[in-house]
């Protein structure tokens, strides 16, 4: 995979291995977020959001909760927000209009990010993270499907 969209998110492996025991091992609409270098690099961090509202239908991160985990863990080492990942039932490939206003929600509430992946989890009929890359324009979220690249470090 790879090269062929515009998108390239790049993930750890020890990410993904982290999503799949958590995110994917649950019901849809289970999620986390995505950590990595403030400079929008790759996604070396993930935490999963057990305290989120979950309900059959959505999924709303709990965003006191990751506000405490980016300032108390991740802030040190130079690690920001960088996205948001959760999972979907398997014929909702894409982020839902829900996702996008939220998205929207975060870029007002965090006037510094410009983009934000949110990646989608589906479960069956096997394990797949099928990444998207929305980015603020204006008053509007963009999304863009990207290619997914599962890095071998840490």
């Amino acid at each position: 995979m790879g090269g062929s969209l515009a998108h390239v998110m790049r993930v750890n492996r020890s990410v993904v291995e982290a999503i799949m025991q958590t995110v994917a091992s649950q019901r849809p609409e289970t999620g986390g977020w995505l950590g990595g270098p403030l400079e929008f690099g790759a996604v070396t961090r993930f935490h999963f959001d057990n305290d989120g509202d979950r309900t059959a239908r959505s999924y709303a991160p709990n965003l006191v909760r990751m506000s405490d985990i980016i300032d108390d863990r991740w802030k040190a080492d130079g690690v920001g927000l960088v996205g948001f990942v959760h999972s979907h039932p398997s014929y909702a490939r894409r982020p839902s209009f829900a996702d996008l206003q939220f998205a929207l929600g975060l870029f007002r509430l965090v006037p510094h990010l410009s983009q934000v992946w949110l990646p989608i989890v589906l479960t069956k009929p096997t394990f797949e993270l099928v990444p998207f890359l929305v980015r603020k324009t204006g008053e509007r979220a963009c999304l863009e499907p990207s290619d997914l690249v599962i890095l071998k470090g840490e």
